[in-house]
C-alpha cells in the first residue's frame, strides 16, 4: 500500500520506497552469501549422508547464520531474544515449503539433488524477505 508520503505501509510500521530497496539490496547480498557458504557445506554432506539430513543439517546452519546478518547487517536490530525465538519458527515455514519443493523436484521429476536446493532458493526468497522485514522491525516507526 502506497500512501501519500511515497511510503510503503505495513501491519506494523510505514517505510519508504527507498528503505525497503535499501535493506532489499542488503538482504540479498546476505543471503547469497549463506547460500554460498550452506550450499557448499550441503554438496559436502551429501558425500556422507542422504540429501533430505543434508538439507536440514545446512538449513539449520543457515538459519543460524541468517540470523545474525539480517539483524545485524540487513536490518540494523540488535539481536535480542524476542527476535532469536520468533526467527526459527519464520523459517519452520520455509523449511516446510523448501522440503516439499526439494521432494517433488528430486523423486517425482528427477532433478540433480545437488542443484535441486538452488530452485528452492530462488522460489522462497521473495516473501521471506518481507517475513524478516516485519520480525526485525516490526515495532520500529
Amino acid at each position: 500500500m502506497l500512501g501519500r508520503s511515497g511510503r510503503v505501509g505495513g501491519p506494523f510500521v510505514i517505510y519508504s520506497w527507498e528503505e525497503v530497496l535499501v535493506s532489499g539490496v542488503r538482504f540479498f547480498i546476505s543471503g547469497a552469501l549463506n547460500t554460498v557458504i550452506t550450499y557448499i557445506f550441503y554438496l559436502f554432506l551429501i558425500i556422507f549422508m542422504p540429501y533430505q539430513l543434508s538439507y536440514t543439517i545446512t538449513f539449520a546452519v543457515g538459519i543460524v547464520i541468517g540470523y545474525f546478518l539480517n539483524a545485524i547487517y540487513v536490518f540494523r536490530s540488535k539481536p535480542g531474544m524476542k527476535t532469536a525465538t520468533v526467527y526459527p519458527m519464520v523459517y519452520l515455514v520455509q523449511y516446510c515449503l523448501g522440503m516439499l519443493f526439494l521432494y517433488v523436484m528430486v523423486d517425482i521429476f528427477e532433478a540433480d539433488e545437488r542443484f535441486a536446493p538452488l530452485v528452492v532458493i530462488f522460489l522462497t526468497v521473495p516473501i521471506m524477505f518481507f517475513i524478516n522485514r516485519m520480525v526485525f522491525n516490526g515495532r520500529k516507526s
